[in-house]
């Protein structure tokens, strides 16, 4: 079924080493929110943002870590984290500890290294926050576990190998997608597209079945990031 315009959900990524980086991010969006940036435009803005949590060991990558976020203004945004990490549960536990100063949505692992998908899901729902599973490139379907389905909110599929922004979109993703939309509406469960996102590749992915895509360099590169995500709700449902 075609999307309008308003329900397809644009996540702004952020991943960063550099506490002023993501922080000078998240108030561009806060503004955008606020301000409507090109004025009408504040309607499709979606208040969640996406935030990378890598550990240098999931990915030959390093970010700042869910407490470096302490102390940072988020408005009226909620955060989906993304945990690209050896094992998820150690950050689980992180945002526990801080879970009364940042406005968590979703907690999404990457399930390649996790120990128990079931444990996962049951301490993130325990927080009354949304559970989610990410698949990286090339991870099948079938690797998320069949009991799982009852507890997932979130289902992510990486674009592009998870660790880095920038990449092109690795359209065997498409496939994948594919795969889970039957899935996900049987379980009510959100379908998030990862990587790879911008202007040329978003309609094939929400078709394929997306529901909501994370979007990082082609956001941050953009020289208004309101009028981006229009042009990006725009391509995705022409």
């Amino acid at each position: 079924m075609k999307k309008t315009i308003n329900q397809v959900r644009i996540y702004p990524a952020l991943l960063s080493d550099q506490l002023a980086d993501l922080q000078s991010q998240i108030l561009k969006i806060i503004d955008m929110d606020t301000d409507g940036g090109s004025g009408s435009n504040s309607s499709h803005v979606d208040r969640v943002v996406q935030i990378d949590i890598i550990d240098g060991k999931f990915a030959d990558n390093l970010t700042c870590t869910p407490t470096d976020l302490l102390g940072f203004s988020f408005g009226e945004l909620k955060i989906d984290f993304h945990l690209m990490t050896e094992d998820p549960m150690d950050y689980v536990h992180e945002l526990i500890d801080v879970k009364s100063e940042l406005p968590v949505r979703a907690v999404i692992g990457q399930i390649e290294r996790m120990t128990s998908q079931a444990y996962f899901l049951e301490e993130v729902r325990q927080q009354q926050w949304l559970p989610g599973l990410s698949l990286n490139l090339f991870t099948p379907v079938e690797a998320i576990d069949e009991n799982s389905w009852e507890s997932l909110k979130v289902v992510q599929v990486m674009g592009v190998t998870a660790g880095f922004q920038g990449q092109r979109l690795n359209t065997s993703a498409l496939q994948v997608i594919a795969e889970l939309r039957p899935l996900c509406t049987q379980y009510g469960v959100e379908l998030i597209v990862d990587g790879g996102i911008n202007l040329e590749t978003v309609s094939a992915v929400i078709r394929a079945g997306a529901d909501s895509v994370a979007v990082g360099s082609s956001l941050w590169q953009s020289a208004d990031i309101s009028d981006t995500i229009i042009k990006l709700k725009t391509e995705a449902t022409t």
